[in-house]
């Protein structure tokens, strides 16, 4: 109980860590769309924030709570009387 809480802790820091920076870096990309010249290296912090986005999501849904998303995901729409 208590590893599960600690890992659900751990993962909102994360999240709460990576989304703003995520979302500054994309405001900052948009609004200087015309005359910022180093795209590529923003371009590599956006996956390093989307990676750690994943990590901190995978941390406070835990093992069960991501396999029960994924089992979700790619049944969705389906018809189970059928």
């Amino acid at each position: 109980m208590w590893l599960s809480v600690g890992c659900a802790l751990i993962g909102l820091w994360v999240l709460t860590s990576a989304l703003p920076a995520l979302v500054r870096n994309l405001i900052v990309l948009y609004l200087s769309r015309d005359t910022y010249d180093d795209v590529p290296n923003v371009n590599i912090w956006r996956i390093y924030y989307l990676v750690e986005i994943a990590i901190g999501l995978w941390l406070i849904l835990g093992a069960k709570g991501f396999r029960k998303l994924y089992w979700w995901a790619q049944t969705a729409g389906h018809n189970s009387s059928a």
